[in-house]
């Protein structure tokens, strides 16, 4: 995460596709139970809004998400 926030290059596309397959993750969780919130823990969580805003512009991406599920909120536990 400190690589990122530092904008080392070569952790970027590494950073980009993670953040891919989280999103693509909620989706299906998404799609299977549509929840109405779905909260993000574990280490990774310690990243805060940093990692909830990447996840957020992500899942935005997403042409089912923007069309179906926006409403299910994504925060962090």
């Amino acid at each position: 995460i400190d690589a990122v926030r530092e904008g080392v290059p070569e952790i970027l596309p590494v950073w980009e596709n993670y953040i891919d397959e989280i999103c693509v993750g909620l989706i299906s969780l998404i799609s299977i139970f549509v929840p109405d919130v779905i909260s993000i823990g574990g280490g990774i969580s310690a990243a805060g809004d940093f990692l909830l805003n990447a996840i957020r512009a992500g899942m935005e991406k997403h042409t089912a998400y923007r069309q179906y599920y926006h409403a299910t909120e994504i925060r962090l536990a």
